[in-house]
């Protein structure tokens, strides 16, 4: 999927930010979860995953995606009107 030796989180957030804006949550979520992978606490992804989440009606992933110990991602925009 994601070469992680020309990894970059930012671009993958992009392409995911843009799933998700047409709809393709699916895309998205698989998006976001390559960057946790490599780099578990990004701020961006955290917060379009449970974006994601809460699309697929997942409460309990939500509060599990919070449950990292960074509640306030998935409530509050890294930088307002990206998503």
């Amino acid at each position: 999927m994601f070469s992680t030796r020309a990894f970059n989180s930012d671009n993958i957030i992009a392409i995911a930010t843009m799933d998700y804006q047409a709809g393709r949550f699916a895309e998205a979520e698989r998006g976001c979860r390559a960057v946790l992978k490599v780099v578990p606490d990004d701020a961006s992804a955290l917060y379009l995953l449970g974006l994601t989440e809460v699309q697929a009606g997942s409460v309990e992933a939500v509060v599990s995606i919070s449950a990292t110990g960074h509640p306030w991602l998935v409530f509050a925009s890294p930088s307002p009107g990206t998503f």
